[in-house]
């Protein structure tokens, strides 16, 4: 179903053109729920087993020191050494994972290797990008820190040069390298492969075969709703961000808009957070 909404000068543009022109011959040779999905499901993965296992050390560290009870898992945990660093081993694996993945693949994953045209789109889709910052900095959902440690690299290893080098790799990541990997997992894969499921007036033999302009409600809700989820606490600006990010790739019919909007709203909250001190955010 496609709405008004619907930016139909962007659809005669020839970038849609040009991906359906490396569609039959990548299929031969990369699985395209794979290119899209590997990237953030190797991320959450690895950094849920970095996570659960330094809290599973942490929790034993924390036992020797009180022999009478085993402390539970918890977050009154979270504030040892080990958990407060572990979260920069997880950003550093992250960003390592998803730069080295793209360097192999980004060609072979046409979406993204279509340059983005500079225009009324590119500042559109900055808008709302900014807008999503903006709602996410209004919210300040980890206000109370009962969500994760605030980034603070200079007090957790007590060396102000790699404070301002651990905040410069997480700006980079946060801006260059995190839009790409969960605008293609949750725009380009899960959102189209819900449109495919639940599409009434057109038969997809596959998710490709989805166009970035194709509109439908469910999947919106659907694809976003899981993001929310998966992002606890904070589920209102992520939610909302998704939610936005999605409506820009389906006006513009380009998933280079979502992506471009993505990074401009974890660059406002990237200099909020650097320029204001508030690191709850991050």
């Amino acid at each position: 179903m496609e709405d008004s909404f619907v930016d139909t000068g962007a659809l005669e543009e020839p970038s849609y053109l040009q991906l359906q022109l490396h569609r039959h011959y990548l299929d031969h040779y990369y699985h395209p729920a794979f290119l899209r999905a590997f990237p953030w499901l190797l991320t959450v993965l690895s950094a849920n087993l970095l996570h659960y296992s330094s809290l599973l050390q942490a929790r034993a560290h924390a036992r020797r020191l009180a022999m009478d009870s085993p402390p539970p898992l918890s977050f009154t945990l979270m504030n040892s050494p080990s958990m407060r660093l572990v979260r920069y081993k997880i950003k550093l694996l992250r960003y390592s994972a998803t730069l080295i993945f793209f360097l192999l693949f980004w060609s072979f994953i046409p979406e993204i290797a279509v340059p983005l045209e500079m225009g009324w789109g590119t500042i559109e889709a900055s808008i709302v990008g900014l807008l999503a910052g903006f709602i996410t900095i209004y919210l300040n959902e980890n206000m109370a820190l009962n969500m994760r440690n605030p980034w603070k690299p200079a007090i957790d290893f007590q060396l102000a040069s790699y404070g301002c080098m651990w905040d410069m790799l997480r700006l980079f990541g946060a801006t260059l390298l995190v839009p790409f990997e969960e605008e293609l997992f949750y725009h380009s894969w899960l959102y189209r492969y819900l449109c495919q499921l639940v599409s009434r007036e057109r038969h997809y033999g596959s998710f490709m075969d989805v166009p970035f302009h194709e509109w439908n409600w469910g999947a919106w809700i659907a694809a976003n709703g899981l993001l929310a989820l998966y992002n606890g606490q904070e589920w209102k600006s992520y939610g909302i961000s998704g939610l936005l990010c999605n409506w820009v790739i389906a006006r513009k019919g380009q998933l280079m808009y979502g992506i471009l909007a993505h990074s401009i709203r974890n660059l406002a909250i990237s200099f909020w957070v650097l320029s204001t001190g508030q690191r709850q955010y991050w």
